[in-house]
């Protein structure tokens, strides 16, 4: 697609990669971007955006009680008529929408005829409520007990974690978004912008089913169309001058280097949450799993297209740009003014780290993938770290394809890409790698002990080995 003038000289401007603070495009591709068949090709586009449905809660003296379930249910996908795994009948599935400080009791039942698994990604749990070890079996079920601390809230999402199967089931459609409010969001500069949840996930469609993963989509298998809460290009009609939009990636391989038409992207949350202030960006880069909250300040009245743009993860090369969603702005709406000071993020020590660890990210031959020349084994504990302690984490990625690094139950701040010192602090849980970068994390291990895991966020590469095991003690 091609870009006006004014377009054309916007994209020159500096840029900003919500995973770091530089990129490069271009480079060989081993399998090129799939295209449309007659089988799958959208047949209906232009809807009015709408959102996910609501999960219900029940709001208790001492509980927030909210009820999970997958099923193979029938959907509709970009006009075709689908059926696939939902959890709770739909794709996406519903929001559950929480509040700093909510006791919660999620009640998971899995009603499929296959194991499973729910992870709640990126929120803080400990290693025994996360369990990421876990499947539920056939019928079987689980309560999820958790607390939402002061300074959580932020877009979260859920999907499934049943090792060997994870890519599969979240390529069929498997996740949903979790957003959790806190006192900033009454505040004049968030509470009258127009909160939009935009979850984007890739899917591949054959008679009637979602493809399924073919041998060589063990690098990553990427669908042929960007689907956009389960819609193909819709409208998103705008009902004030200053939008909210909280992007979550829910591919198990897609990036998505993303720019909207003719404005700035102002950054307020990254995936752990609100950062200090915002950060004023042309793009961002969206590795698989990870989320971002922006600001836009609409320039008047008009249709801008929230764009996907070319980017090569080392695996698939994304050449051409395409339109993911439009945003219809009416005459009249005023944007609000931005907020000059959003949250305090703690700022870590690394004088104070007790311990260094290096994680290299390579692969071998066919479609292995590993961490420090090891494959996943659940009974192997990789590191063993003490509660109440800060460590620091080396991460090189020596392979060609992009590696996110995902840790569960603890958030991370970036402090150097390639020796450059991170440009703003924020709490992460994905830190995307590209090919041969070497990236240094701060790794606080509050609040909990047990074992969890830390892995690459291509489903795909997490399936075939690319998994540790951390172990944390008093």
């Amino acid at each position: 697609m091609s870009f006006s003038p004014s377009r054309r000289r916007f994209l020159k401007g500096t840029s900003l990669i919500v995973g770091g603070a530089a990129l490069a495009l271009g480079g060989g591709s081993l399998v090129a971007s799939g295209a449309l068949t007659p089988n799958d090709a959208p047949t209906q586009s232009g809807e009015r955006l709408t959102p996910p449905p609501t999960l219900s809660v029940r709001r208790e003296a001492a509980f927030v009680r909210a009820a999970l379930f997958t099923a193979a249910s029938p959907v509709r996908l970009a006009g075709h008529a689908v059926s696939t795994l939902t959890y709770g009948g739909s794709v996406p599935g519903p929001t559950l929408r929480l509040h700093e400080g909510d006791h919660v009791r999620l009640h998971f039942r899995n009603r499929t005829a296959e194991h499973t698994s729910l992870h709640l990604h990126g929120l803080p749990l400990s290693p025994e409520a996360d369990a990421p070890f876990g499947h539920q079996m056939p019928g079987e079920a689980r309560d999820i007990e958790f607390d939402v601390p002061a300074g959580a809230a932020g877009t979260y999402w859920y999907h499934p974690h049943a090792h060997g199967d994870v890519a599969r089931q979240l390529f069929a459609g498997l996740a949903g978004a979790v957003v959790v409010a806190g006192p900033l969001d009454d505040e004049p500069g968030l509470r009258d912008a127009d909160d939009r949840l935009i979850i984007l996930k890739d899917f591949s469609l054959s008679g009637g089913q979602v493809n399924a993963h073919a041998p060589l989509d063990g690098q990553g298998k990427h669908g042929s169309m960007t689907l956009v809460n389960g819609q193909h290009r819709p409208v998103l009609h705008a009902t004030s001058g200053t939008l909210r939009l909280r992007l979550l990636n829910a591919s198990t391989a897609r990036p998505y280097r993303l720019a909207l038409q003719d404005h700035e992207l102002h950054l307020i949350a990254t995936d752990g949450g609100l950062i200090e202030k915002p950060v004023a960006l042309t793009e961002l880069l969206l590795a698989p799993g990870e989320r971002a909250e922006v600001l836009v300040r609409l320039r008047g009245a008009g249709r801008f297209e929230l764009q996907r743009l070319p980017y090569n993860n080392g695996a698939v090369d994304q050449g051409s740009a395409d339109s993911l969603l439009t945003v219809h702005a009416p005459a009249g709406l005023r944007p609000v003014r931005l907020p000059h000071v959003l949250a305090s993020v703690e700022r870590l020590d690394p004088a104070t780290a007790v311990a260094t660890r290096r994680l290299v990210f390579d692969a071998t031959f066919p479609l292995r993938f590993h961490i420090n020349g090891q494959f996943f084994d659940p009974a192997r504990t990789d590191f063993t770290g003490r509660r109440g302690t800060l460590e620091l984490w080396e991460l090189e990625n020596a392979h060609a394809f992009d590696h996110p690094f995902h840790l569960h139950s603890f958030g991370v701040q970036v402090l150097e890409r390639g020796g450059l010192p991170e440009p703003f602090r924020a709490w992460r849980d994905v830190v995307n790698l590209r090919g041969g970068e070497r990236v240094k994390i701060a790794v606080p291990l509050q609040r909990f002990t047990g074992r969890t895991v830390f892995h690459c966020h291509v489903a795909e590469h997490e399936d075939r080995g690319m998994m540790g095991v951390l172990e944390v003690r008093d």
